[in-house]
């Protein structure tokens, strides 16, 4: 819709910027000619006038000798010549009797045009866009009539200045050379150049004329653009109107009429048992529908036009319709491409998952824009081009298949840090620390990192060493009493601890080199993953603390030299 207003809107502003810039260059080109008073116009009026009146006498006597020098005993050669000749004489009449009636009224009555059986393939182009053309070409008729009459005007003028000097120049000769043998041909050439000079004083009398008539009929510039809007208005605009009408009418009616339509071509599919059959053969149909009907509705917008007998809109829009196709050949293999995206049959399916920038995304809708949304991401609804998932793949993503490795609130382990996920969203990923240092990820990077949620639960596990001394006791005494007391010291500690952990075991891990290891391993709810570094360190030290009121020894690793006495 916005493609076809942004026409509308091109259209009435090239035409409007055309005729005002035309009207603007004439104004232009108008000021550049002499100005002359009403009285001088109508003297040259009537001087051409005369002019042609005596052209037509003339005429018509050479026709008159003509036919009476031509009897039926006159031999033909002589005869053929004189009635072409007659021919002539009598087109040339016409002309200037045409000539002397518009010099009087201003109007032009000569309409005649000539017609060809033959066209080629040039010359129907030609015709096809000649609407158009000529619309332009009157727009900027007068405008290119005058810089025409100025430059024509300085050609002729400087002719009749060069005759007039040679007519000087060869008087001049004349009288300063009294060669008889030259003087013959010296005034045979004089009057050569006064017979130029008096046809240059003519056409110089001609385009005079022209110039004031064009003169006489100027207007103001804000008259001639609001005579071109207006008629723009009345015209062209009222037309291009109505065909928008037509089409926006047709288009929301065969809108609105989709669903009903693909209910009844798609009856016994809908109500059958083959459910998949249905949803892969109702996106072609939905596509296929839109197209059409946009089309139609295209063309019937263009027959309007056509009913109007407006060709110049037609011409325009044709042309611009098959320039767009023309300039998209290139482009048809991708376009291939993408329709069958469009139509479902492509790579990737509707509400299949696919990874977009290295983030996992369902696909909501197909189109020539697609829809993509995450519900584990803030905002994470895109707008892509079909050409961005060309090389795409998708798949049918499980229903406990998780969208992305966190959510709001958890608590995570990356990159050696202990944070909560404050922020996520399809651009970063914001996390806090215990000490409320802020953290930002580029979302890719974060979910490429492989970060550890706890939040879904996690245990505390490690070692603890003690010394061989303690062998023979490690599991009658001392097991027991690590769990006894790292128990109530847990229960006193952390009471939120209660019902929210499982697996509490203490156990020998490794008889290592130089100590008795013991492995400690608790699993605990995510609920209360935000105690993880306190529950380990408070463990560790309780297992210090039994240690210490125990005399049990924590060894080290030590390496024992026996030295030969």
């Amino acid at each position: 819709m916005k493609k076809i207003n942004l026409l509308v809107i091109f259209f009435i502003t090239l035409q409007s910027f055309v005729f005002a810039q035309d009207k603007i260059n004439e104004k232009e080109g108008l000021d550049t000619i002499e100005e002359y008073t009403e009285q001088d116009f109508q003297n040259i009026k009537l001087e051409r006038i005369k002019r042609l009146r005596n052209e037509l006498v003339k005429i018509r006597s050479e026709v008159n000798l003509l036919k009476k020098s031509i009897s039926d005993d006159v031999d033909m050669v002589v005869r053929i010549p004189a009635e072409i000749k007659i021919k002539k004489l009598n087109e040339e009449y016409i002309k200037k009797r045409y000539l002397f009636i518009e010099t009087i009224t201003n109007i032009n009555l000569n309409n005649e045009k000539l017609q060809k059986n033959k066209t080629s393939f040039s010359e129907d182009i030609k015709q096809i866009l000649e609407p158009a053309l000529n619309t332009f070409k009157r727009i900027s008729e007068k405008p290119r009539k005058a810089q025409e009459y100025n430059d024509l005007m300085n050609v002729l003028q400087e002719q009749y200045n060069n005759a007039v000097l040679a007519r000087e120049k060869l008087t001049d000769f004349l009288d300063v050379n009294k060669v008889p043998a030259l003087k013959w041909k010296l005034k045979e050439s004089i009057k050569s150049t006064e017979k130029k000079i008096d046809k240059l004083k003519v056409q110089l009398e001609d385009i005079r004329f022209k110039i004031l008539k064009l003169q006489k009929n100027e207007r103001s510039i804000v008259t001639t653009f609001s005579e071109i809007i207006l008629d723009f208005i009345k015209t062209k605009g009222k037309n291009l109107l109505l065909a928008f009408f037509v089409f926006i009418s047709l288009f929301w009616t065969f809108k609105f009429g989709q669903s009903k339509f693909i209910d009844l071509v798609l009856y016994r599919f809908s109500n059958s048992e083959a459910q998949e059959m249905y949803h892969w053969i109702v996106r072609p149909t939905r596509v296929i529908y839109s197209v059409v009907s946009t089309l139609i509705a295209f063309f019937l917008a263009i027959l309007t036009l056509y009913v109007l007998n407006d060709w110049v809109l037609v011409t325009l829009i044709l042309f611009l319709f098959a320039a767009l196709i023309w300039s998209s050949k290139e482009y048809l293999p991708v376009f291939f491409e993408q329709s069958k995206i469009i139509l479902n049959l492509g790579s990737i399916r509707e509400g299949e998952r696919v990874m977009y920038k290295d983030l996992p995304w369902e696909i909501q809708s197909l189109g020539y824009y697609c829809r993509l949304v995450n519900p584990a991401l803030s905002a994470a609804r895109l707008r892509v081009n079909t050409r961005d998932l060309l090389t795409a793949t998708s798949r049918r993503s499980e229903v406990d298949e998780p969208w992305f490795p966190t959510s709001k609130g958890d608590w995570v382990l990356i990159g050696g840090d202990f944070a909560q996920v404050v922020f996520q969203s399809p651009d970063q990923v914001i996390v806090k620390s215990i000490g409320s240092e802020k953290k930002f990820y580029p979302a890719k990077d974060f979910y490429t990192s492989a970060p550890v949620n706890l939040s879904h639960g996690f245990c505390i596990e490690f070692e603890f060493g003690v010394d061989y001394s303690h062998q023979r006791e490690l599991f009658s005494r001392i097991i027991p009493l690590f769990k006894e007391n790292i128990q109530r010291e847990l229960a006193n500690n952390f009471p939120e601890l209660k019902g929210l952990s499982d697996d509490f075991i203490i156990d020998l891990a490794q008889a290592n080199s130089s100590s008795l290891d013991l492995r400690f391993f608790m699993k605990c709810h995510g609920e209360i993953a935000h105690l993880r570094p306190a529950l380990k360190r408070s463990i560790q030290a309780e297992f210090v603390k039994v240690c210490n009121a125990n005399e049990i020894i924590i060894p080290f690793n030590q390496l024992t030299v026996h030295m030969q006495k």
